[in-house]
């Protein structure tokens, strides 16, 4: 995929100026309406993470592009240690010149320079995440409510942030 991407004339290029922030959040806006939904955060969280760790050179931000056009892009948050995945998101017409396989080839390559020897690529196993050859490392997450109702409050607040994330993007779907 990696060649093809390169065969396709794709292009990676660390971008630092704050313009970045606005195209990554276009492209997410496509992204999850492409799956009827909303995203769950705002531009304001992306701005913050790039004014924050940006300026200290703590973040990776990546663009693809295809005849100078930008087709996807990548917020990847770091230390000396570690590298993560804290976003990422690309224009779907382009899926098939493999914007996203260049871009974390590009980014481990980056980071393997710097000395940066491991790669947390989030929570679940999917094939994008398997086919890099990485090992598995099962995370859990333990809530503990002593009071009864915290417990219910918790599980009503997850369904109802759900729900409403996919009628906002039912909305924005059908207002267009």
């Amino acid at each position: 995929a990696i060649n093809k991407a390169l065969k396709n004339g794709l292009t990676v290029e660390c971008e630092n100026h704050p313009q970045f922030i606005n195209e990554y959040y276009k492209q997410l806006i496509e992204v999850f309406a492409n799956k009827g939904l909303v995203p769950t955060y705002g531009l304001a969280r992306v701005q913050t993470l790039f004014d924050c760790l940006n300026e200290q050179d703590l973040l990776f931000t990546l663009q693809v592009k295809y005849n100078s056009k930008i087709i996807a892009t990548g917020l990847f948050p770091h230390d000396n240690h570690y590298v993560y995945y804290w976003g990422g998101a690309s224009y779907s017409e382009f899926r098939n010149f493999y914007p996203n396989e260049l871009i974390q080839w590009t980014l481990m390559k980056m980071a393997a320079k710097r000395g940066i020897t491991k790669y947390h690529m989030g929570g679940g196993n999917n094939p994008f995440k398997t086919k890099w050859g990485g090992e598995l490392i099962d995370t859990y997450h333990w809530y503990k409510s002593y009071n009864p109702l915290a417990k219910i409050a918790r599980s009503t607040y997850q369904w109802q942030f759900r729900t409403f994330q996919k009628i906002r993007g039912l909305i924005r779907k059908y207002a267009r």
